[in-house]
């Protein structure tokens, strides 16, 4: 069951109450070697993500506030030096990919689909995680978002992606 829409098709499931990201998020379990996979995955998501950061802007700190303070921490940093906060937002975005990726190759989803829906998944979930983007311009579909923001979350599931391919 699927419904085409555009250039990818968006699958349709048995249980319409649940989203897909939200369906990923709840059903999906990572055995422990997964969750090995995704931590190492972690590290290399970030740094990942500094090396287009520091193709746009060089080696300028990146200021995020923290979630229960007004603190605000560089995360232009290696990832062994990132705050604890920042580093498990990184962990559980790592962890959502491998969700997807696991999602995905089981036979029980028999879904046809585009890699173009993992990306939309990683932007959305990448929200969630990331109240602070909601009304920006970032606050888009994948598919509108500037080239280089749709880089980076192509890059992230590209990175944790090579760590379930070994």
């Amino acid at each position: 069951m699927e419904s085409i829409q555009g250039q990818h098709i968006i699958p349709t499931f048995t249980n319409t109450n649940l989203s897909l990201l939200e369906q990923i998020k709840t059903t999906v379990r990572l055995s422990a070697y997964e969750e090995q996979l995704a931590f190492n995955g972690a590290s290399d998501l970030h740094e990942e993500w500094r090396k287009l950061y520091q193709v746009q802007y060089g080696n300028v700190p990146r200021m995020k506030k923290l979630s229960f303070s007004d603190e605000q921490v560089d995360i232009n940093q290696p990832f062994k030096d990132l705050h604890p906060e920042k580093q498990e937002q990184n962990l559980l975005m790592a962890q959502f990919i491998a969700k997807i990726i696991k999602f995905f190759k089981t036979e029980e989803s028999n879904l046809s689909y585009t890699p173009i829906i993992y990306y939309e998944l990683i932007h959305d979930y990448w929200l969630e995680l990331n109240s602070y983007a909601r009304g920006t311009e970032l606050d888009v579909p994948f598919t509108e978002l500037p080239v280089i923001e749709q880089q980076k979350d192509i890059n992230v599931f590209d990175v944790v992606f090579k760590h379930y391919s070994k």
